[in-house]
């Protein structure tokens, strides 16, 4: 069985590593190959095109990448003329697999939207994404709800970080403290997201944010890094999470 699983930013390309090891590990024999980063080639996923760069959220900034999707456009359209997949699965990156997903189903390739176009952003216009996915994969309730009400087969599975975490204990937040160099004080994270583009649109906002929160402390205001100094470590992105 041949699965095509295309992921075009760093979350979908832990997502759809995390979905490959999981159907590996469940059927035999299958081949699986698509759009996607280096997570997804380590778990045994032949990447046809590194996507890993090319996420995006909403309609303006598609615009950016528009060259480099038609490009990973390309390389799945001369796969699938030549080795056409028994199933598409298509995480996250919304725009790109609305169209990807509708030339798929038009060749006869079931599609399966795995972290569907988000909700908070796409609601209004779900009735017309559907025709793009044979089955929508849903992380919450609400996305569910709203799927379903388009006129998509859809399944809640959940989001995979449930499975992985947990409330700490307090020696982990100690020690992680201590690793750190955080005093034990009242802690905010910043996490601007995954992908460039977000922090250097995000983080000037959120240390903004930090420093109103300072200021609301004058004790611990003048015993803590300021944020401008601070954002050179810091300002990193966040761990991925797709959706």
């Amino acid at each position: 069985m041949k699965v095509l699983l295309s992921a075009g930013e760093v979350s979908g390309d832990v997502a759809a590593a995390r979905l490959a090891r999981e159907l590996r590990s469940r059927r035999d024999g299958l081949v699986l190959e698509g759009l996607g980063g280096p997570r997804m080639a380590a778990a045994g996923v032949a990447i046809l095109r590194e996507t890993n760069a090319l996420g995006t959220v909403g309609i303006s900034e598609s615009f950016r990448v528009v060259p480099a999707l038609a490009r990973a456009f390309a390389s799945v359209r001369r796969r699938v003329a030549t080795r056409p997949p028994d199933v598409a699965v298509l995480v996250a990156n919304d725009v790109f697999h609305v169209a990807l997903g509708r030339w798929l189903r038009r060749r006869g390739v079931p599609t399966v939207s795995y972290f569907p176009p988000q909700v908070w952003i796409w609601r209004s216009l779900a009735r017309l994404f559907a025709p793009s996915f044979d089955e929508v994969l849903t992380s919450f309730p609400d996305e569910e709800r709203v799927w379903s009400g388009a006129g998509c087969s859809t399944t809640f599975v959940g989001h995979y970080l449930g499975d992985l975490l947990r409330p700490a204990a307090g020696a982990e937040r100690s020690a992680a403290r201590a690793a750190l160099g955080v005093p034990e004080d009242p802690l905010v994270a910043l996490l601007p997201g995954s992908r460039r583009h977000e922090v250097r649109r995000l983080a000037p906002v959120l240390l903004d944010a930090a420093r109103l929160l300072l200021a609301s402390e004058p004790a611990r205001a003048s015993s803590s890094p300021s944020p401008s100094r601070s954002s050179r470590t810091r300002s990193t992105p966040s761990s991925p999470v797709a959706g």
